[in-house]
């Protein structure tokens, strides 16, 4: 207790604080102030894994682990754990979190487990070495290393063609490989075959899984064999991307855009590019409305009869500008002696590294592999492992690049 100046008490720092938040304290004497205490201290308290540990007679570390719900723990001790610490009014501290958050985030991060990177394509080598897929598999390993995980890729093919029962065989025996190592993690990045971790859902019910980029809402039916996978997901935001592509071009001047779909993307997704792309033109005068251009899956198709459909596409309804989601169009036009951007516009709804120059969206793919890092740790993290009952969509938002291939409109 200190003297004032004045030779009166002074009031500490927490009675002060006491008096500024209670006001009804300031005219009581000073003789109630201490019961007035007794009800700060309980109100300030806060149940911690230390008290929780002398309460039920475990070590801290393993109050910590089952508060986790860690399987390393029993179920039953996680039980008596979890239900002591309710009856104590145990609740996590969000604030201490971030704390310890920020302050490993400045510090190099020590090793805690591995993520596996599956790759389910045939021929495995095409995929690494990829332009498209080797900056992001970059990002991958870049920002699970940040979080003190080593990433390992497992492939399913050898470089040759298989058949679903196989790729289905190898799948299994893998997720008995994770299992044997100790691997608690995975994610399946651009899936060739998403209906397989359907099939083998089972098999992977004690992982943490994250699927990147994927072909994962085909509709039943369009593909045959194909089905919603149901584990988390994490990709680009397609719907939103195509409208800010749109937006773009009518600020430049563009009045008739035309969409050419790849075909393959635009069903692994569901359609959402070519759905905002019909929702948008809506807003068009009728007659600058140019319907997307959609045979369906053909699988048998050669690049000779999307060149001929695309021609056709393209006399009979006169774009002033083509988005497109494939590289051949680019040749295609300058076939017929366009000029472009002169004569017309050409735009892509996903930029590839290995075609620079080109005018479009870069859907950020470095950034939604980071996010597919997050995502998978935290889970990893709580302990939420297997088949979720509310899968989660992460979409990350695309950035305009102005590119060579638009110019603005007299």
């Amino acid at each position: 207790m200190h003297i004032g100046a004045h030779g009166g008490t002074a009031k500490t720092a927490l009675q002060v604080n006491t008096l500024t938040f209670w006001p009804e304290f300031q005219n009581n004497p000073a003789a109630d102030i201490p019961d007035r205490w007794a009800v700060c201290r309980n109100l300030m308290s806060h149940v911690t894994i230390r008290d929780i540990a002398h309460a039920s007679g475990f070590s801290i570390a393993t109050v910590s682990l089952a508060l986790r719900d860690h399987p390393r723990i029993s179920k039953q001790t996680r039980s008596v754990i979890q239900l002591k610490a309710a009856d104590m009014g145990y609740r996590p501290n969000p604030m201490m979190a971030a704390h310890w958050c920020a302050v490993r985030s400045r510090q190099p991060a020590g090793f805690q487990s591995v993520i596996a990177v599956i790759n389910d394509w045939d021929y495995p080598e095409r995929w690494q070495n990829s332009a498209y897929i080797k900056p992001i598999l970059a990002e991958f390993h870049r920002r699970a290393d940040a979080l003190g995980y080593q990433v390992e890729e497992f492939a399913i093919g050898e470089n040759q063609p298989l058949r679903d029962a196989e790729r289905l065989t190898r799948l299994k025996a893998m997720a008995r490989v994770f299992r044997a190592r100790g691997i608690h993690a995975f994610a399946v990045y651009s899936s060739a075959h998403p209906h397989l971790f359907s099939e083998a859902a089972a098999d992977f019910a004690n992982f943490a899984t994250i699927f990147v980029d994927s072909a994962y809402l085909t509709p039943s039916g369009l593909i045959p064999g194909t089905r919603h996978t149901p584990f988390h997901q994490c990709g680009a935001s397609v719907y939103s991307n195509m409208i800010l592509l749109l937006d773009q071009l009518r600020a430049l001047g563009y009045r008739r855009p035309g969409y050419w779909p790849n075909q393959w993307s635009e069903l692994g997704l569901g359609g959402e590019a070519a759905a905002a792309f019909n929702f948008y033109i809506k807003a068009l005068p009728e007659m600058d409305r140019i319907p997307v251009n959609w045979t369906g899956w053909n699988p048998a198709a050669s690049s000779k009869t999307f060149h001929s459909d695309f021609l056709s596409w393209l006399e009979s309804g006169k774009p002033d500008v083509v988005i497109c989601g494939n590289l051949e169009v680019r040749s295609w036009l300058e076939s017929t002696g366009r000029r472009i951007p002169q004569d017309i516009g050409l735009a892509h709804v996903d930029l590839s590294p290995s075609e620079p120059g080109w005018s479009g969206i870069d859907q950020r793919h470095d950034r939604i592999a980071a996010a597919a890092v997050d995502v998978v740790t935290a889970h990893l993290s709580r302990n939420e492992r297997g088949i979720p009952e509310y899968p989660k969509n992460l979409r990350i938002e695309g950035q305009w690049v102005p590119g060579t291939t638009v110019r603005r409109q007299d």
